[in-house]
């Protein structure tokens, strides 16, 4: 059994095929793919392989795409993502509610990650964030503590964040450092957190240690209101 389809549309042509005896969703063609989720009238606008997001083992990006839309994979259920070198944009939501997902290695080239590209995507171990990336998601930090991080490779230095909340982070350089409290904090089970102050103490020590040895600063170790507004600003 093996499904194939192309389609027209004003991005560009896009073809796609689900191998059931491999269980593998292709997606190819030229150019970017269109995004997909609330159509205007306001009920779900499904990609057309839609109905394979749950039987796919693994999806195949092709050479020759550039743009992954809003909602291409959302909820889908593979073990395996491969990303094209062609590859500059992921969008909003684009592999949103994957529960099976075990590596994230995005490819040099890349230059966008949106918000929410990859939430809600718990069984996430192994990260790898190119340094051609020149814009991502903040937020995108937030979802390393619900994740079961084991490897993070984070390679960007001089790109721009999104801001899209309130008390964002001001660099790359703290964002890394975020990404690492978050690790920290899933892993670190025999921490009480229900108590604020223990909280802010955790999570003050555990970026003050991580800046100071990989990002070459001074912040003092120990926790208080004063250092930790220090280190804010």
């Amino acid at each position: 059994p093996f499904v194939s389809f192309a389609q027209e549309d004003t991005q560009g042509k896009i073809t796609w095929s689900f191998d059931e005896a491999t269980a593998t969703l292709t997606v190819g063609g030229e150019g970017a793919i269109k995004g997909y989720g609330v159509a205007t009238d306001s009920t779900f606008d499904p990609p057309p392989w839609w109905k394979f997001l749950g039987k796919a083992d693994k999806i195949v990006i092709e050479e020759g795409i550039t743009e992954i839309g809003s909602y291409d994979f959302v909820d889908s259920t593979a073990k395996e993502i491969v990303f094209p070198s062609s590859l500059r944009k992921i969008c909003f939501a684009a592999f949103m509610g994957n529960t099976n997902l075990k590596e994230i290695i995005l490819p040099e080239g890349l230059k966008t990650i949106e918000m929410g590209a990859f939430a809600t995507c718990p069984m996430v171990e192994k990260l790898y964030i190119p340094e051609s990336v020149e814009e991502i998601d903040e937020y995108f930090y937030a979802h390393l503590s619900a994740w079961k991080l084991k490897e993070f490779v984070f390679l960007p230095t001089t790109a721009q964040l999104d801001f899209y909340y309130p008390g964002s982070c001001a660099d790359y350089a703290y964002a890394e450092a975020y990404a690492y409290y978050y690790k920290c904090e899933y892993d670190a089970s025999n921490i009480d957190f229900a108590d604020d102050d223990k909280d802010d103490e955790f999570v003050y020590s555990k970026v003050a240690a991580y800046c100071n040895e990989k990002l070459n600063t001074s912040f003092p170790t120990e926790y208080s209101e004063a250092n930790m507004q220090s280190m804010e600003k």
